[in-house]
């Protein structure tokens, strides 16, 4: 929850950046794997972009689209649709920190992680209300 939050007033807080011109360098497809407990491995793509802008005085390099995390996917077609707006020697505005220009984003919305993040926190707290509410009522009647 609290990682969600934090990406969501990121994304609020970052609409009174400056933007400044950059272009993508790197736009693909990458692959990445996790094993659970029993040595099962799962494949997963997510879309990579990479990009230069000019601020506070140099050169920088960003690679966060947008805040909240980038969404891994089952098929790289899926993955696929997170680059194509985003060619490689393509221009585009580069939303950056004043305060520190290195943190930079392409978009200024929450990523799919930060909605996944408070989406899952919610559940949660409500699965545990559900569970605790019952315990608390016998607790009280004793």
């Amino acid at each position: 929850m609290v990682y969600g939050l934090k990406s969501k007033k990121k994304t609020i807080t970052s609409r009174n950046w400056p933007a400044a011109p950059g272009t993508i360098t790197v736009s693909e497809v990458r692959q990445g794997s996790t094993s659970d407990d029993d040595g099962n491995i799962k494949t997963h793509y997510y879309p990579h972009v990479e990009y230069t802008y000019f601020a506070g005085g140099q050169l920088n390099t960003g690679k966060q689209v947008a805040f909240g995390g980038v969404r891994g996917y089952n098929t790289p077609a899926q993955a696929e649709n997170g680059v194509v707006k985003y060619p490689v020697n393509s221009s585009v505005l580069v939303f950056y920190n004043p305060a520190k220009p290195q943190e930079a984003v392409l978009e200024q919305t929450g990523g799919s992680g930060s909605k996944t993040a408070i989406t899952m926190a919610i559940i949660l707290f409500v699965l545990s209300a559900i569970i605790a509410c019952p315990l608390l009522i016998g607790l009280i009647r004793n």
